[in-house]
């Protein structure tokens, strides 16, 4: 069976009105898809008959009579004005194709109409920006090739890229541009369609934005956006002379503190549009309300003001400013610290302090001292010592072993009103270690004479070392002597220890001699023998006429003890 698929059509503009001669070339493509099929031909160029196409595969220009057209493969039909052009022209006005899939039942189509090119399709956005010299931008989504559309069970196009050069030598057609007016005597013209467009208006007003497309079939469309543009708005602000006055006298007034006018006009429109500020300074307290408001004042004016309360306080400033449309508000608030003045407790001393050894005790006051009335002092909350200078020293002599609070006094004026500031410094007592030592036979009695810092001891400690070895020791709460038997004769060292209720350890340590021990007597006396224990004697019986030849200490326990008898 001979090949006989036939297409026809008819052809419109893009105002949907039929051409009626041969205004329109033509070109029909076969694409092959399937192995079995014929090669892949273009038809020779044909024009419109009554805005009519027609043709058919077996064409001697196409596949003919012979030719072999299978399921799957493609007619593309591309259209063109002016008729005078030849299809691979850069200046196609018009342009277009359709593109038909072939299928086994289709032996022939007819009616497939198209209506091209197609006008663009406009859609622009423009940012929230809206001052001046500030940049305003819009940003393009438009389309400016038609888009694919399905007609008569064909599709449509008119993107150069749907089959690129390989097929159609169309992909260098020219591309669209933008063209925009910004209504303030300004254009940008011929930029590049997809892209970002910024401007700059430099005065307020209304304005209506022309955006024309051009697409590259010479066909466009435009939109129109409408912006209004203010004047930028200002920065209120103001500078404090002194954000944290003294006061300047007993008088109940601080430092006077001048408030200057900061604000920043950014479009210098204050003197034209006639500006004007209104300052407010808060001054309420315990010592009345002195709120004052300054309304519809220049620029140039700096108000000033003695605070007459101590605390925070705030400043308003509030800006009115036109903005090219309505008259609108700005608001800066500020706060300013009025001081008082103030004083600050001190009391220096050095260590130790002892009982019933006199101390001094010198004043460290600081701050606004030339305000001090008097300063007192009390010792334990009940002992007063009265009328003071800032500078005079303290002389105390504690009679009692204790901490001890030293509390400070001070009456002063703060510039509003009579005050006292007060503190307490703890005094702590140095404790003394001290004993006393008497002689004992054959040894030695220690008896504490320690003062406690802050009574009473909660340990005693006595060591006894030769030849810097500790040879005996002892160590109680209660017990504050030490009796001790001396093993034999040479240089020794006691060392005493004592712990108040403070956990103060104080050491006192002195040494003695001893010599040979006195052990002899005549009849009747009594021998005492020393037994080398840490406290303690052993009391003989009495032997008459007794004398002791020899004694030998061995250790603490065994005594060797050899006696002659005369009768």
């Amino acid at each position: 069976m001979s090949l006989n698929l036939t297409f026809t059509g008819n052809i419109f503009n893009s105002a949907t009105i039929a051409y009626i001669s041969n205004e329109v070339n033509y070109q029909v493509y076969f694409y092959k898809v399937n192995s079995t099929s014929s090669t892949s031909k273009w038809s020779n160029i044909r024009s419109t008959s009554f805005g009519q196409y027609n043709f058919n595969l077996a064409d001697s220009d196409l596949l003919g009579t012979d030719g072999i057209a299978s399921s799957g493969d493609r007619i593309l039909i591309l259209f063109w004005t002016p008729n005078t052009e030849i299809r691979s022209s850069l200046v196609l006005t018009e342009w277009s194709m359709i593109e038909h899939t072939l299928s086994a039942s289709t032996l022939y189509t007819q009616d497939v109409q198209t209506l091209d090119p197609q006008n663009p399709n406009c859609d622009f956005t423009i940012n929230s920006t809206n001052t001046v010299q500030t940049n305003i931008t819009i940003t393009d989504f438009s389309s400016d090739d038609s888009q694919m559309w399905s007609y008569a069970s064909m599709l449509h196009y008119q993107i150069p890229t749907k089959y690129g050069q390989s097929i159609f030598d169309i992909n260098s057609l020219p591309f669209g541009s933008i063209d925009i007016d910004w209504d303030d005597s300004n254009s940008s013209l011929n930029q590049n369609p997809g892209s970002t467009y910024t401007h700059v208006y430099s005065s307020s007003g209304d304005y209506n934005i022309s955006v024309t497309l051009t697409n590259n079939s010479s066909l466009t469309c435009n939109q129109i956006i409408s912006k209004r543009i203010y004047w930028r708005e200002p920065d209120t602000n103001f500078s404090i002379s002194n954000t944290n006055p003294n006061p300047q006298g007993e008088n109940g007034l601080g430092e006077e503190i001048t408030f200057t006018n900061t604000t920043n006009d950014p479009d210098s429109r204050a003197s034209i549009d006639s500006w004007n500020w209104d300052w407010t300074i808060s001054d309420t307290g315990a010592f009345g309300n002195f709120t004052d408001t300054q309304l519809n004042k220049t620029y140039i004016f700096s108000p000033t003001h003695e605070f007459g309360n101590p605390g925070t306080h705030n400043i308003t400033l509030i800006t009115n400013w036109y903005d090219g449309f309505s008259w609108n508000t700005n608001t800066e608030i500020k706060f300013i610290t009025q001081e008082m003045w103030d004083i600050v407790c001190g009391l220096n001393w050095s260590p130790p302090v002892y009982k019933d050894i006199e101390k001094v005790f010198t004043p460290n006051i600081t701050g606004d001292v030339i305000h001090i009335t008097n300063v007192d002092y009390t010792v334990d909350y009940t002992t007063f010592y009265n009328s003071y200078s800032y500078t005079d020293e303290l002389h105390i002599t504690f009679d009692i072993s204790d901490n001890h609070t030293i509390t400070q006094i001070i009456d002063y004026h703060n510039g509003f009103e009579l005050s006292i500031k007060t503190d307490d410094f703890s005094v702590t007592m140095n404790s003394i270690c001290n004993f006393i030592v008497t002689d004992s036979v054959c040894g030695k009695h220690f008896s504490d004479d320690s003062v406690a810092g802050k009574p009473p001891f909660i340990n005693y400690k006595w060591e006894i070392l030769h030849g810097g070895n500790i040879i005996a020791s002892f160590e109680s709460s209660v017990t504050d002597y030490f009796d001790y038997a001396w093993p034999y004769i040479g240089l020794f060292d006691v060392k005493h220890t004592i712990k108040d209720s403070n956990n103060e350890i104080v050491i006192k340590t002195e040494n003695f001699e001893i010599t040979e021990c006195p052990v002899g007597g005549g009849p009747g006396e009594t021998i005492i023998i020393d037994r080398g224990s840490s406290y303690g004697f052993i009391e003989r019986e009495k032997i008459p006429r007794l004398r002791v030849q020899r004694v030998k200490l061995e250790d603490e326990l065994n005594i060797e003890v050899k006696l002659s008898y005369q009768d």
